[in-house]
């Protein structure tokens, strides 16, 4: 019996917490993206299975959820031109990406819609973000040859963007 407590008492102190949420996750949602719980590091006490820490939630579970209920899977990626411009999007988190952020950041959004008539509302940068789509069969991004089924209109900071979407 000691031995067990003794197991547990040496889990716990192992674990630590991830890194805080990003810097655009609203703060009224704490629940949708949980902290993760790091593998312990110990080479003297093997867990019994009874007492392994439960698996990290991943970043795209918080994205597929809102208001404590799962989002139906909204996968899109968008493109723009003049100024170009990218968009990743995974239910409520669109990864926004330009020139000078090529790898992008994500927004953490209110999602309300259809990946092809939708609507993705947040802040980056402490400014507005608004993303919407709608049906537009054959739409140009205007410097290649491709066609998208889906239109964007994107509000960054004040500025409006439109560019074309794909679902993924």
């Amino acid at each position: 019996m000691n031995k067990a407590i003794l197991t547990v008492a040496l889990l716990l102190s192992a674990c630590s917490r991830a890194p805080g949420p990003e810097v655009n996750e609203p703060a009224a949602e704490p629940s949708a993206n949980p902290p993760a719980i790091a593998e312990p590091v110990t080479n003297e006490v093997e867990a019994s299975p009874a007492v392994q820490p439960p698996p990290a939630a991943t970043a795209a579970g918080a994205c597929d959820m809102q208001d404590g209920k799962r989002l139906l899977a909204v996968r899109i990626q968008g493109v723009g031109t003049e100024p170009f411009w990218a968009t990743e999007v995974e239910g409520r988190c669109v990864t926004y990406s330009h020139p000078e952020d090529q790898a992008g950041t994500r927004v953490w959004t209110n999602f309300s819609g259809t990946a092809a008539s939708g609507t993705w509302t947040g802040n980056l940068g402490g400014k507005p973000f608004v993303m919407r789509t709608r049906p537009e069969a054959g739409c140009s991004d205007g410097m290649s040859d491709n066609r998208y089924p889906i239109a964007v209109s994107l509000t960054v900071g004040g500025e409006q963007r439109s560019g074309c979407a794909r679902l993924r």
